[in-house]
């Protein structure tokens, strides 16, 4: 079965929703999702009668983000020209002029715990959730994912 990328559909009027379409893989997101996700966001940023950017997923999770096994393998500048996409793609979903409103379903792990909380609004079922397990493989967060953690859940209240 062919890989399903994410998908751009206008459900009502000023409404654009994006679908993650890959609940076999748990909503996986790949370095071609990036440059689809960034055109879909450049257009409907020009699209002055669109307001709200709804993005969801099918299945039992948001989305698992990256395959980490996948990034380990690859070669550190490959990795870190894919992190810089996926860094430059989340920071203008944060600027951007719609409200941006993440459906969460489910978790939504590593890159994808970045990308709701770079969303204006966060709609959760009860078994919705976030994680980011990036540390335990060694690969730091970069500035922005770091940022937006803060503003979300603030610093430590105290040191274990």
């Amino acid at each position: 079965m062919r890989s399903r990328p994410p998908q751009l559909s206008f459900p009502h009027p000023h409404i654009a929703r994006i679908d993650f379409r890959r609940p076999k893989e748990a909503n996986r997101l790949e370095a071609a999702d990036l440059r689809l996700l960034q055109s879909y966001l450049s257009a409907c940023d020009a699209n002055e009668d669109l307001h709200v950017l709804l993005i969801t997923s099918c299945g039992t999770t948001f989305s698992s983000g990256f395959d980490l096994r996948t990034l380990k393998q690859q070669a550190a500048s490959a990795r870190t020209d894919e992190v810089a996409v996926l860094e430059s793609f989340i920071d203008r979903l944060a600027a951007s002029r719609l409200i941006t409103i993440a459906a969460l379903n489910g978790l939504a792990i590593g890159a994808a715990s970045d990308l709701v909380l770079a969303c204006d609004l966060r709609l959760a079922t009860v078994t919705a959730g976030i994680r980011m397990p990036a540390a335990r493989f060694g690969m730091p967060l970069y500035l922005g994912a770091l940022r937006r953690y803060l503003l979300a859940f603030g610093p430590a209240e105290q040191s274990i």
